[in-house]
């Protein structure tokens, strides 16, 4: 059989946009599942199609802090300010970011955190359509962590630990003098509250 450069580069070029098609398929499915999952969560589907603004709207269905943000595009802003140096890092710091959404957003789909977490992450194409298509998937208000899976009380009792107490520093309401524990403002000698 005569085998010319013609035919060689027609099969490149059907394999390649057989790749293509397969590749927006799937694209597509997996749109479509983050979509109804957004929906289920009480928000508008279209926020799960916009590239960052979907992950601002995952970190607030999850009720995570708001730097939970910036740490889940860990990866395209690290490797950024980094020059490169640390793109790999930025990769890992996304991940774990991506955890933590996912771990929450399992506890409120009453789902295994560790499991969904995990797989939500690194498998999304398999584990969002479970929660989108199932009839057991059913999005509750279930209170849960501002941290993920490290408990509130954790992190409370870290700040005590380490003497990093909530809001420890107090103003005099005159000067504007940062104010001891004294009575008296240090600076001008206005009575402070105690």
């Amino acid at each position: 059989m005569y085998f010319n450069n013609y035919n060689l580069f027609g099969f490149i070029l059907s394999a390649i946009a057989g790749t293509l098609v397969i590749f927006l398929a799937v694209i597509i499915f997996l749109l479509t599942s983050k979509y109804l999952v957004y929906k289920k969560a009480g928000k508008k589907g279209w926020e799960a199609l916009i590239p960052f603004y979907s992950i601002w709207v995952l970190v607030e269905i999850t009720n995570l802090k708001w730097w939970f943000f910036f740490i889940a595009l860990g990866a395209i802003f690290l490797p950024i300010v980094s020059l490169g140096l640390l793109s790999g890092l930025g990769g890992i710091v996304s991940l774990i970011g991506m955890f933590f959404c996912h771990y929450n957003l399992a506890l409120k789909f009453n789902k295994d955190p560790i499991l969904y977490g995990v797989c939500l992450t690194i498998l999304p194409i398999i584990f969002y359509p479970i929660l989108a298509f199932s009839n057991n998937a059913v999005f509750t208000d279930k209170k849960v962590s501002s941290y993920g899976p490290i408990t509130e009380d954790y992190v409370d009792n870290y700040q005590k630990s380490t003497g990093q107490t909530k809001n420890t520093n107090k103003f005099c309401k005159k000067c504007g003098e940062k104010t001891t524990t004294g009575k008296f403002c240090s600076n001008c000698g206005t009575e402070t509250e105690e």
